[in-house]
């Protein structure tokens, strides 16, 4: 074969091989291709697998998430949900398994009865009452029935619902159902805002409210059965209305924007506004769903009236109501003024001078709002902290208390060298102002307060509240009138307006929490706290003031429950403290990282001439951590937790903390003092405590049982997880101190 044959043949040859390589490349693109698809779907997949497997742990780490995983879009719809629904559009969540199986079987009509029995035997809650505790609502021929009796005895229930097919409106189950309690506890930690719940039981095929629209943000949880439901555009196109509409008629709801069926562990937000109804499907057992609301009014014109509030209480002229707004109104003005007088052009002309005069009030407030960029000199120094505060301390009273795995396990004493303290949940209690003492009295000392709602009672968790979906459109129009945000039962005082109780002592705020002195020893500082700044040495200021409240407990060292029936404050609740020490109480409320933050170096606002770094401010500084281990606000850091870096996140430590009790619960643990001391391998921290510090905690009215046993526990396995009573008892209505 010639050479020009030969390269012919190989240049044939190369090109069979390439088309060969050529007619395969199609298969080859086609399979890398499936591959690639089937790597995709498999990080899809996982990718909109539920970040929790455990619901509960869910709901206690990630609430609006819980709520918001849609099983067809997975973490897509959770991080949609705040930019494209929040206060703008209805969103369905069909539910993934974790949330199918938190919410199956909630609120039954077997449930309810059970709960009647209970509070039927129960002398203090009473039976259960219609208009408190359920109402009884049916829609028929475009008209809602409620057909409401007395005592709703399980008997009557039955009827209702299976004889007049009546939906039973169930209000505030998180009372009495533990699952709902987390979930709301939870939302209330991450909103800020209260949350209440309603659980809804209606017939087969039935339906129980009107059309209508709320005045709250609604989470609709479907627990048994399914529903249908059709949404509506905002009547008018009110949007966020700050009332709830009551019952519409048809001709004003329009066409539906939305029809969708529920089925269990879906979700339906709602935004407030949105007009709806829902039939019960066609199942035997009828349909159950539980509503979560939330927002009611808690919008800026919310704040601006608390603003307003602020202005007309406040002496200090930078912060009072402008002039013009303290003038009193003309002589006669409701004659001039109002709906009989409009008629009078006289009558527009007074109106239109006291409109002119009002505005220009309310623009130099809007100008000094402007001009408050966040840099005032102390706390509490601006319109909108202050407001805020009023705001906050409503919060405080009126929320849930927090569920057993929503706070850490509390640890030993945060006593020695070293020592470490972390909140034992974020935003469980707040530094508030102590604005001024009341006129004629003495005393100028600055002062601030720690509010909590440790030890706020559970079992009337927002029973004044009206709204939502729950209430829409009742007959108990009071109820929808009454604020939200949970004024004391029973209580005459006027608004809380951030002023010390009579006298600047603290008084008892409910729940076993320590009281400053009530003694005549007002030198020590108001309440028995002392200011940095006195003469008297600070330390012993402050722990004088918890030696005067070592009967504070239930009954004291006596064991006896000690409750005078109350399972709220009194109005003027909340510990006490100088100004000088609200740094480091907002530090260490503030504490979330699990590493906590070193007692020693607590801020402190001193006064010239004071040793910030001194034996005296340390003493401050470990009093003051050791008043809110006490109170149960703190929790101590484990030595080799702070060293890791905490481990895990945020939350996980107080996943468990619902035992109750520390070790196997028994009370024995680790009492023989002389099993101590041979048992275990004290540290310096710990040595330090035993030989220094016990005489003076035991002065204090510390429980020097479970701090023995804090210190015999090998490892931290006998870290105090309450006393019998404690931390698993949280919103009981006999609840020991929480430390």
């Amino acid at each position: 074969m010639g050479k020009r044959e030969r390269g012919h043949a190989g240049g044939a040859a190369r090109g069979a091989a390439t088309a060969g390589k050529a007619t395969r490349a199609p298969a080859d693109d086609g399979a890398r291709k499936t591959k690639q698809k089937k790597k995709k779907a498999r990080h899809a997949a996982a990718a909109a697998a539920p970040p929790f497997a455990d619901p509960e742990e869910w709901a206690a780490r990630d609430p609006v998430g819980f709520l918001t995983w849609c099983a067809e879009r997975g973490p897509a719809s959770r991080d949609a949900f705040w930019s494209k629904h929040w206060e703008r559009a209805a969103a369905v969540f069909r539910a993934p398994a974790p949330r199918r199986a938190f919410f199956e079987g909630l609120a039954g009509l077997e449930d309810v009865c059970e709960v009647a029995e209970e509070m039927a035997a129960d002398d203090e809650d009473g039976p259960m009452l219609f208009g408190r505790d359920v109402n009884a609502a049916r829609y028929r021929g475009g008209v809602r029935e409620t057909p409401n009796g007395d005592v709703a005895t399980p008997e009557v229930l039955h009827a209702l619902f299976h004889e007049e097919g009546c939906t039973l409106q169930v209000h505030q189950p998180q009372r009495w159902s533990d699952r709902l309690w987390l979930l709301c506890s939870s939302l209330e930690a991450r909103l800020a805002c209260l949350v209440g719940a309603n659980a809804y039981l209606t017939p087969a095929g039935r339906q129980g409210l009107a059309p209508h629209h709320d005045d709250v943000e609604i989470f609709v949880c479907q627990t048994r059965g399914t529903k249908r439901w059709r949404l509506y555009a905002p009547v008018d196109g009110f949007e966020l209305p700050n009332a709830p509409s009551g019952d519409l008629p048809r001709d004003r709801v329009g066409a539906p924007t939305l029809e969708v069926e529920l089925a269990v562990g879906d979700v339906l937000y709602l935004p407030r506004g949105t007009v709806h109804e829902a039939v019960a499907g066609d199942g035997d057992a009828g349909s159950a769903h539980v509503t979560i609301s939330t927002y009611q009014r808690w919008s800026l014109a919310d704040l601006a009236a608390n603003v307003l509030q602020v202005t007309l209480n406040e002496r200090d002229p930078a912060l009072a109501a402008p002039l013009p707004l303290r003038r009193s109104l003309p002589p006669g003005f409701l004659y001039a003024a109002g709906a009989q007088a409009d008629f009078s052009a006289a009558s527009r002309a007074a109106a239109s001078e006291v409109a002119r005069d009002l505005a220009g009030g309310l623009r130099a407030i809007a100008d000094r709002l402007t001009r408050e960029d966040g840099g005032v000199s102390g706390p509490g120094g601006s319109l909108v902290s202050l407001a805020t505060d009023l705001m906050s301390l409503d919060f405080c009273r009126a929320r849930l208390p927090p569920h057993p795995r929503l706070i850490r396990d509390i640890g030993p004493p945060p006593a020695g060298r070293g020592a470490r303290v972390v909140a034992r949940m974020p935003g469980m209690a707040r530094v508030l102002p102590v604005r001024g003492a009341p006129l004629g009295e003495e005393g100028d000392e600055e002062l601030v307060r720690v509010e909590s709602c440790l030890d706020n009672p559970r079992h009337t968790h927002m029973l004044d509240a009206g709204g939502g979906e729950d209430m829409g459109g009742s007959e108990d129009e009071e109820d929808e009138e009454d604020d939200v945000e949970g004024e004391e039962e029973d209580s005459d005082e006027e608004p809380p307006q951030l002023v010390p109780a009579a006298g600047g002592k603290k008084q008892d705020a409910g729940g076993g929490k320590v009281e400053a002195s009530s003694s005549d020893e007002d030198e020590d500082g108001v309440g028995g706290y002392a200011s940095l700044s006195d003469d008297s040495d600070a330390e012993e200021a402050i722990l004088g003031a918890l030696d005067d409240s070592s009967d504070e407990e239930e009954g004291g060292s006596d064991g006896s429950d000690g409750s005078d029936g109350s399972d709220g404050s009194d109005g003027e609740g909340g510990l006490l403290f100088p100004m000088e020490l609200a740094p480091a109480l907002a530090a260490m409320l503030s504490a979330t990282d699990p590493r906590g933050v070193a007692v020693s170096d607590l801020p402190l606002l001193v006064p010239e001439g004071f040793a910030e770094d001194g034996d005296a401010a340390a003493e401050v500084r470990r009093e003051a951590a050791l008043a809110l281990w006490n109170e149960g606000l703190v929790a101590t850091v484990d030595p080799g937790e702070a060293e890791e870096g905490g481990g895990g996140s945020d939350g996980d430590e107080g996943v468990d903390s619902g035992a109750g009790s520390e070790s196997d619960g028994s009370e024995d643990d680790g009492e023989d003092d002389g099993e101590d001391s041979d048992a275990v391998e004290l540290d310096d921290a710990q040595l330090e405590l035993r030989d220094e510090d016990l005489e003076e905690l035991r002065a204090a009215g510390y429980d020097l049982e479970a701090i023995e046993r804090a210190i015999a526990a090998e490892d931290g396995a006998g870290k105090r997880k309450g006393e019998p009573g404690g931390v698993a008892q949280v919103g009981g209505k006999r609840r020991k101190k929480q430390r």
